[in-house]
């Protein structure tokens, strides 16, 4: 593999790590990348060449070591890939305590708790807390979960599993 081809799916899986191209730019482009030229590096379709200069200056910005983006057998930290690994056994848990508070709350049958989309819901709300669930606050984590089933209800454009959630 050659460094252009290495420096380009690099930086898919820091784009990817950082949240998309907007979230990247934010974090690291400064006053120099925009969003659509990150698109562009990372594009799956016609991606724009990294050439050496800007490869020193994105490894630069991103604080990384000299040479690392023309690496293509590189070990990539688990926290730099697109995808996780595994299940979060911690936040499937957390999740499932949350959904099972709300369907409590609401009156719903507990049957619904097997409901892929109210628990893909109840994930992404806890994911989203970006804190380890405790006790003391699976009542605010219920709270955000009713709130985005709530929004999923008024908004046509609701994300899958929110929007499938409320159809019923």
């Amino acid at each position: 593999m050659d460094a252009s081809t290495a420096r380009t799916l690099n930086m898919r899986l820091r784009v990817a790590a950082a949240g998309g191209p907007a979230e990247w730019a934010r974090l690291f482009g400064g006053t120099r990348w925009a969003q659509p030229q990150v698109s562009q590096w990372i594009s799956e379709s016609n991606p724009k060449s990294i050439g050496h200069r800007l490869a020193r200056d994105l490894e630069s910005a991103m604080q990384l070591p000299h040479g690392t983006l023309d690496r293509a057998d590189q070990d990539v930290d688990v926290s730099l890939q697109s995808q996780p690994t595994g299940l979060d056994f911690e936040k499937m848990s957390a999740a499932v305590k949350v959904l099972s508070h709300y369907l409590e709350l609401v009156g719903d049958p507990p049957e619904w708790i097997y409901d892929p989309v109210l628990l893909e819901t109840a994930f992404m709300v806890v994911d989203a807390f970006g804190q380890p669930s405790a006790p003391d606050n699976v009542l605010d984590l219920t709270k955000l979960l009713a709130k985005r089933i709530r929004e999923a209800k008024d908004d046509s454009h609701a994300t899958r599993g929110a929007r499938t959630a409320v159809g019923r």
